[in-house]
């Protein structure tokens, strides 16, 4: 910064890119399968930190159309490269997993 009256249009710059952001996150959660949001998104202790217990959990919230598997669970971490995705709570790896979907339907291959 040269001169102190900048830092409004940087900090103004600044939310504008963070809202872009969230907005992004936010398409990203919701194009992945709910099954999974909630397999990543809850934590260790509900989830029992393994994709049997895991799918188990999930199941048994009584969520009309999430039937999950631990094989759906193991392919999909398998597929982004991680050695699994159960309990992964944060928005980081929602994101990455939805982009990933995202990518998917756009370019093919799997995710």
């Amino acid at each position: 910064m040269e001169k102190e009256r900048q830092t409004r249009f940087i900090g103004y710059g600044g939310m504008l890119m963070e809202s872009f952001v969230a907005i992004m996150a936010l398409v990203a959660a919701i194009s992945i399968d709910r099954g999974l949001y909630f397999a990543m998104n809850s934590p260790a202790a509900l989830t029992g930190g393994t994709v049997e217990t895991a799918a188990t959990w999930v199941n048994s919230l009584g969520l009309t159309g999430v039937n999950i598997s631990p094989e759906l669970l193991s392919q999909t971490a398998a597929n982004v490269g991680e050695e699994s995705i159960v309990s992964r709570t944060g928005g980081a790896p929602t994101l990455a997993l939805g982009l990933a979907h995202i990518m998917q339907q756009f370019i093919g291959g799997t995710a």
